[in-house]
């Protein structure tokens, strides 16, 4: 749709109580709408004056324009709305001409309503609409890298760095590794798709595909397996009731949707209760889905049919009385709840580990100071454009990095100790006295420092994990280390 504006501009100006209102009158010849609306900023989210033929009358009766002026107005527009479908073409260049403008109409008395115009856009939402286009304009652009990141941690020097103690390898000790990486959306393909178009009907039909979160390989930092380590796999369960009357509305409900949901009117059969409570003429909640149900073989015989019709109408009178309750203190029975605990979704799973850190020699404290940094920067949320230093604006703010826990006795991880998703640091605290009283080297230097981190896995553990291949559709250049391979003899995850 390409609207063109019709000369002069402003088209039509008049003031008013307020002041100087200028109006445009623009043309769109492919589909032969035409409208006119007031021109500026304030004028955002007024309504059309004018809208293929029609004029909105409140708006005219706010300008204080007399119906001699409206005529002329819309005779003028009439005749350039016309030449400028000739120059366009025409009918040999399939342009369209509104049958209002048509010559034969030249003259006669316009449309005029009280209400806005129907179908007629909204002042400037148009306008502000055509300059998306599709998906998340200037999002995929954005940069959030570290400037001094890689330097710090990345390559074989740093490597040596984020060590503890500095012959943890050496001593052929077990290992809990853990390896930094920048992070990436893992819908991003879904939501910002490289086509500009999001494949609505992949999402509907097959869900969400979730790809890889880890973008770049920033380092790893080798420390030893701290002292209680568990894992605690929690998946939610909750209780669920349903009685023989909502069972049976539910299948019949499922059976027959269209004439459920038309209650009185769809209900056919049970000719003897149907007719009875079709007189009952008050606007009960649920009560056209119960005479519904009189199709399905519900008759006055079930003895919880009047006690759901007695509280039915009392809850309409205001009563809160349930059937379940007329039934106990008459009866001293209640309905068959059928409880049962269902399934009700996944869960994240966390982790806590404490290390007591003190270094034995200089080195060994650089090690310490440099495996803290790691932590401490790499958890911290990102700003656009880093390199321009500390202090800088951003506009947005990027995802921590995350991480890839692993225990690992030499090169090989561990079959016996559980296996980790993708974690995101949540919670880092260091103790720089864990004694209480300060002590420290040379340089201040602290003898001693416990450091505690708390992770998060960014999603859960499903049944799929524990499978040996990996799905062609998880895409990403780490997509390998997203998960951990299970093999036969390992606890997984």
């Amino acid at each position: 749709m390409a609207y063109e504006t019709i000369k002069p501009d402003p088209y039509f100006t008049k003031t008013d109580s307020v002041g100087k209102k200028e109006f445009i009158l623009e043309y769109d010849p492919a589909n032969g709408n035409v409208k006119m609306y007031e021109s500026g900023f304030t004028s955002f989210g007024t309504f059309q004056l004018f809208y293929n033929g029609t004029f909105d009358q409140a708006i005219l009766d706010r300008l204080g324009v007399s119906e001699q002026e409206k005529n002329t107005l819309y005779a003028k527009i009439q005749n350039d709305i016309r030449t400028t479908w000739t120059k366009a073409g025409g009918t040999a260049n399939k342009k369209i001409l509104p049958s209002w403008a048509n010559a034969s109409n030249q003259g006669k008395t316009p449309q005029t309503t009280t209400a806005p115009i129907a179908g007629a856009p909204i002042a400037g939402l148009t306008a502000l609409l055509d300059l998306f286009g599709p998906g998340l304009p200037g999002i995929s652009g954005l940069d959030f890298l570290s400037t001094n990141e890689t330097q710090l941690f990345s390559g074989p020097a740093n490597a040596a760095l984020l060590k503890y103690p500095r012959d943890i390898l050496q001593n052929q000790q077990d290992t809990l590794q853990i390896t930094m990486y920048n992070y990436q959306a893992p819908l991003g393909d879904t939501f910002l798709p490289k086509s500009g178009q999001i494949d609505t009907k992949s999402i509907f039909k097959e869900g969400l595909q979730r790809n890889s979160a880890l973008k770049k390989l920033i380092g790893t930092v080798i420390l030893p397996i701290p002292s209680g380590i568990q894992d605690n796999n929690a998946i939610s369960w909750g209780d669920d009731t349903m009685n023989s009357i909502n069972a049976g509305a539910t299948g019949y409900a499922i059976n027959n949707t269209a004439q459920f949901a038309g209650g009185v009117a769809g209900a056919q059969g049970g000719a003897g209760l149907l007719n009875a409570l079709t007189k009952v003429q008050l606007p009960i909640k649920g009560m056209a889905g119960l005479l519904a149900l009189t199709a399905a073989g519900l008759s006055a015989d079930n003895p919880m049919v009047k006690p759901a019709v007695v509280s039915a109408l009392l809850n309409a009178a205001g009563f809160e009385v349930s059937a379940a309750s007329i039934l106990a203190r008459g009866a001293g029975i209640v309905p068959n709840s059928n409880l049962e605990l269902l399934f009700q979704g996944p869960s994240l799973r966390s982790f806590g580990f404490t290390w007591r850190m003190s270094p034995r020699s200089e080195l060994e404290a650089r090690n310490v100071k440099r495996i803290i940094r790691f932590f401490k920067q790499g958890s911290s949320p990102r700003k656009v454009n880093s390199q321009s230093g500390a202090g800088a604006a951003s506009l947005f703010l990027g995802t921590p990095n995350v991480f890839k826990l692993s225990y690992k006795t030499g090169n090989e991880e561990i079959s016996g100790l559980n296996k980790f998703k993708i974690c995101a640091l949540v919670n880092m605290s260091v103790v720089y006295a864990p004694d209480g009283a300060w002590a420290a080297y040379d340089k201040g230097q602290p003898v001693s420092i416990q450091m505690s981190l708390n992770f998060n896995e960014i999603e859960p553990v499903y049944e799929s994990d524990y499978q040996t291949k990996l799905s062609d559709e998880f895409k990403g250049d780490y997509r390998r280390d997203d998960y951990s391979q299970v093999k036969r003899d390992d606890v997984g995850y």
